[in-house]
């Protein structure tokens, strides 16, 4: 009975040791998760400190960045706004382009193809007939002295002035008529007949030695031709020099400011080419008298 007694007092013992170990490990496992979390309070509040700092510029800086916003909307500096495709259905072009700027009018209008086109054209017709005209002048002088035999000097020297002088009228009014297409194509016809004229004539700077060489005693045709193109450009330089004399010299509310106008300045224009063709007549400037 004694030794069942003391084995019976040894297992309670036993049994006493292991519920104070486990709750041992079980405070050691509380002391670790509390040292833990104390732990990450410090990160936690290291990581927040700077979001917070960051956050109070951005406060500061909306009602700045609001403020800039009224001023512009008050100028009224702001980009216009781009008009959808419901509003312009209901618009005419005039109202759209009323709420355009002028860059985005220009390129509204603006066409590099037809630009391109033109480039092209305006090179051949430069170079296509000044080679025709300058070849026949060349390879068939005898027949072409024959042909012109029978004209005036006076009379091939209007015709090759007037050629050159509608020419530069036709360019003009491309720039200021609306029917575009129909005044270059009017330039473009006129200057391929000046080429023509100015290569058959053998037009440069002394061209009369040059006519002399060509066409020996008949060069009076050819230098007449030479005369009327070079008279037209002479008068073209006048009227540019006081057309921009005038634009920069006289006041405003001059009358003569009136002669800067659009069709004045043609006028003008006009007179000034009449004029410079009748001093070349009469001076017999290239044996036209």
């Amino acid at each position: 009975m004694w030794i069942l007694s003391r084995r019976r007092h040894a297992k309670g013992l036993d049994m006493a040791k292991a519920r104070s170990g486990k709750r041992a490990t079980a405070a050691e496992a509380t002391d670790h998760t509390t040292a833990d979390e104390s732990a990450r309070q410090p990160a936690q509040s290291a990581r927040t400190a700077p979001v917070t700092q960051h956050a109070q510029p951005l406060q500061r800086a909306q009602p700045a960045q609001s403020a800039r916003t009224d001023a512009a909307d008050a100028s009224g500096s702001e980009k216009p706004a781009e008009l959808s495709t419901s509003e312009t259905t209901d618009m005419s072009e005039d109202d759209i382009e009323s709420r355009l700027s002028y860059a985005d009018i220009q390129r509204r209008h603006s066409r590099p193809h037809v630009l391109g086109i033109l480039v092209v054209v305006a090179l051949v017709v430069l170079v296509v007939p000044y080679g025709i005209g300058r070849s026949l002048a060349l390879n068939h002088t005898a027949q072409m002295t024959s042909l012109l035999g029978g004209f005036e000097p006076q009379g091939i020297a209007l015709a090759s002035w007037g050629v050159t002088t509608f020419m530069f009228v036709m360019l003009y009014m491309a720039f200021l008529d609306s029917a575009t297409a129909l005044w270059t194509t009017l330039f473009m016809v006129l200057l391929a007949c000046e080429q023509f004229i100015a290569g058959f004539a053998m037009l440069k700077t002394r061209f009369w030695f040059t006519t002399y060489a060509v066409f020996g005693s008949a060069s009076s045709c050819a230098n007449a031709a030479d005369v009327g193109i070079v008279t037209s450009v002479l008068g073209l330089g006048a009227f540019a020099v006081i057309y921009v004399l005038t634009l920069v010299l006289v006041r405003k509310d001059s009358p003569l400011n009136a002669l800067t106008r659009d069709w004045v300045a043609m006028i003008v224009y006009f007179a000034i080419e009449v004029i410079a063709f009748a001093i070349a007549v009469l001076s017999g400037a290239g044996g036209l008298l």
